[in-house]
């Protein structure tokens, strides 16, 4: 009984850690900081205030923002939906479809 239960055992923890490590690996999120570096980069003289997530796209790995932000010349606060697509695991790019970094 013994010499069939190490085996199951062990076989079981290895699944779990497998499991463990996939579902981390497909359902991670970018940071804030990921997020507003990206942002950064397409609009630069930008302040970015609030971020919130409105829209997972799965199949096609692009996550949608809701990204509160001003101008560094103006005080008014503006809204935009920003669109970040997966790239590698843990690494995220701005893309939109109205540009050459399409989102499809």
């Amino acid at each position: 009984m013994r010499r069939i239960f190490k085996p199951i055992l062990l076989f079981l923890i290895f699944l779990l850690i497998i499991g463990g490590l996939w579902y981390y690996l497909e359902l991670s999120l970018p940071s804030e900081e990921a997020v507003k570096k990206e942002f950064l980069i397409m609009k630069p003289n930008t302040e970015v205030i609030n971020i919130e997530l409105i829209f997972d796209h799965a199949p096609k790995n692009v996550l949608t923002y809701l990204i509160k932000f001003k101008n560094q010349e103006k005080d008014e606060i503006l809204m935009a939906d920003f669109a970040i697509k997966r790239k590698t695991y843990f690494q995220w790019e701005w893309c939109s479809d109205q540009t050459d970094r399409k989102c499809d």
